[in-house]
């Protein structure tokens, strides 16, 4: 098949980019044709298709990280965000170009639209779109707001406006609830053939927005594994917690160091790998604590990510949003790490009932800080819960598994 692989980046900042280039890769192997249509960005990786990426709404090539330059990028971006014509004409001339069979969308929302969407169908091209947030249920995308969870958009997207959840603006909220209002009213993502949801939560999100249970379904992530953990690391020795992620409010980390402050966890040390908006007040809190084992890695490659995964106790992910199914989960799992996580989002399906680490409450640093300390201090449980992560991963989130039902839902 010929797939044409549609997303907001081509250079690797999150987990749908992750996800992009893992399953590109499985798909070459296994003898399709992947062609992906991206924003032109200065950060991107070298393409051979780059002549048809669509033009980044800011100045010269930047991405979203950089500052908007006035009223007039903005409304640009919140035209774009309705319907983009650029990106209709971009599809179009790939879909004629590559003789395409299957147009796959992951991160399409405000940069390029579902624009795409409209152009495949027209085409009469199937249609496949991966959901990485809530982008098409809540105008902020997270179910978050206040530091706490927020499911107040399901009854009615105006709800957002008052508090102005998208960037804490007024222009910028009314502008997503306008462009989600007319995406409903010309129906355009009753036009995806199937959506992907990669966690049970998000399905059941879409049903309930009225998307047809026949049309969504729970796929969890790929994720490429090399090898299988050794004994050594299913023994997982006490060295440190280890926490893989964005360090942004939404995922919990001020209670994560108020956790490591408990009686009994001043000495535990813990390393955070990850950058994000969060870094330096997250610095100066640790700065205050009585742990002084505390350590910020920023940035890793993937080569260190590994070594500090083998060499890690466990892992926590004590998310304060329904995160979606967080690839630094699901590699905890395949490296036999057992994890501490908050029952919420698609942190459910991946830790299981208990099977592969233990529930904390969220938003709940005395919760967090007894979990982290029953498994650092316990052994024999510590192994079961590592033994336990690796037999999740393989039973439930085999790399296989991902690729056999996306192929069923491609040749539907």
């Amino acid at each position: 098949m010929n797939i044409l692989l549609v997303n907001k980046y081509y250079y690797v900042t999150g987990g749908p980019e992750s996800y992009m280039f893992n399953v590109t890769s499985k798909l070459e192997e296994l003898g399709h044709t992947v062609y992906p249509l991206c924003l032109d960005v200065e950060q991107n990786i070298e393409s051979e298709y780059s002549k048809y990426f669509i033009s980044s709404p800011y100045p010269e090539r930047q991405s979203h990280h950089a500052p908007g330059s006035g009223l007039g990028t903005q409304a640009k971006l919140f035209l774009r965000s309705i319907y983009s014509r650029e990106a209709a004409r971009k599809t179009q001339q790939m879909i004629d170009d590559f003789d395409i069979d299957i147009v796959y969308c992951l991160n399409i929302a405000n940069y390029i639209s579902p624009s795409v969407i409209d152009v495949g169908r027209k085409n009469g091209k199937r249609v496949l779109h991966r959901l990485s947030d809530y982008n098409m249920v809540c105008p902020q995308q997270y179910f978050y707001k206040h530091k706490k969870v927020c499911l107040e958009c399901k009854s009615s997207l105006l709800r957002a406006i008052p508090d102005r959840c998208v960037k804490q603006s007024l222009p910028a909220t009314v502008g997503r609830v306008v462009s989600m209002k007319l995406h409903r009213l010309l129906k355009l993502y009753e036009k995806v053939d199937a959506f992907i949801c990669p966690s049970s939560f998000m399905r059941d999100q879409l049903v309930d927005l009225g998307m047809g249970a026949d049309r969504v379904h729970y796929l969890p992530s790929l994720v490429n594994v090399d090898s299988k953990p050794d004994e050594q690391a299913l023994r997982s020795d006490r060295s440190y917690v280890l926490y893989l992620g964005r360090l942004s409010v939404e995922k919990g980390l001020d209670y994560l160091l108020d956790a490591m402050d408990q009686p009994g966890n001043e000495d535990i040390p813990l390393v955070l790998a990850g950058v994000g908006p969060e870094m330096e007040a997250l610095q100066a809190q640790a700065r205050g604590l009585k742990n002084r084992n505390i350590e910020f890695r920023g940035f890793v490659q993937r080569e260190e990510l590994d070594e500090l995964l083998q060499g890690s106790a466990f892992t926590v992910a004590p998310s304060i949003w329904h995160d979606n199914s967080p690839m630094s989960v699901f590699e905890s799992l395949a490296a036999g790490k057992a994890v501490i996580a908050t029952p919420l989002g698609g942190l459910r399906d991946q830790v299981g009932d208990e099977e592969a680490g233990l529930f904390v409450e969220p938003n709940d640093p005395a919760s967090l800080g007894k979990a982290i300390n029953r498994l650092w201090n316990d052994d024999d449980l510590r192994e079961t819960l590592s033994r336990g992560a690796y037999h999740r991963f393989a039973t439930h989130f085999d790399p296989e598994m991902h690729m056999s039902g996306l192929l069923k839902l491609m040749m539907a």
